[in-house]
């Protein structure tokens, strides 16, 4: 892989990464403002958790399609190294 297209990765990623966190913090300040309001007009009855729930599947989503990506690519990475090993290993030698 030339070092070009892995500075485009490490780029991308980067970008991922920085999106997602900021994408909690406003979720998390979504979700403060909410409760307030929540709190301030009807203490009784609590709505705000639904929205936090909904927020909160939408970012674990996230998390996982970027971070579980990483390690996918990592795995297939080392399995792909391997088997290159094992036929260098097992090509005849003259």
């Amino acid at each position: 892989m030339s070092q070009e297209k892995i500075n485009q990765r490490a780029k991308a990623w980067a970008a991922a990464k920085s999106d997602f966190y900021r994408r909690a913090a406003i979720a998390g300040g979504v979700s403060l403002v909410l409760a307030g309001i929540n709190l301030a007009t009807s203490p009784d009855k609590l709505w705000f958790w639904w929205v936090v729930l909904a927020m909160a599947i939408g970012l674990a989503m996230r998390a996982v399609k970027i971070f579980a990506k990483v390690k996918v690519e990592e795995y297939q990475r080392e399995m792909i190294e391997k088997e290159q090993a094992k036929d260098q290993d097992q090509s005849p030698r003259g």
